[in-house]
């Protein structure tokens, strides 16, 4: 556990995504599909860059969008690269200089 009591990137090493794909028979199946250090990468930096943001009119941290966003596109059955593209989709728009 990280200083503020929340799991650090040490503890949420072995977080897996279960997407569902359907089988040869029709019914539903569980991939299980790692992660690796390349979208955790995009995720510190993707929360680094929107850090002092929050959701218009709310307390909610930016970042939840993103994650938001990145989780859709990983159960529509897309990739890692897709991801982190979705984690950073906001960066060089509300960061650039």
């Amino acid at each position: 556990m990280s200083e503020s009591g929340c799991p650090g990137f040490e503890d949420l090493q072995d977080v897996i995504y279960q997407l569902p794909i359907l089988s040869e028979s029709g019914g539903q199946e569980k991939m299980v599909r790692k992660l690796t250090e390349r979208f955790e990468k995009a995720l510190t930096c993707a929360t680094q860059l929107h850090s002092l943001q929050f959701r218009k009119q709310t307390d909610i941290p930016y970042i939840s969008h993103l994650l938001s966003v990145a989780a859709l596109v990983l159960e529509d059955g897309c990739n890692e690269d897709e991801a982190i593209a979705a984690l950073l989709h906001d960066a060089v728009e509300d960061q650039g200089e």
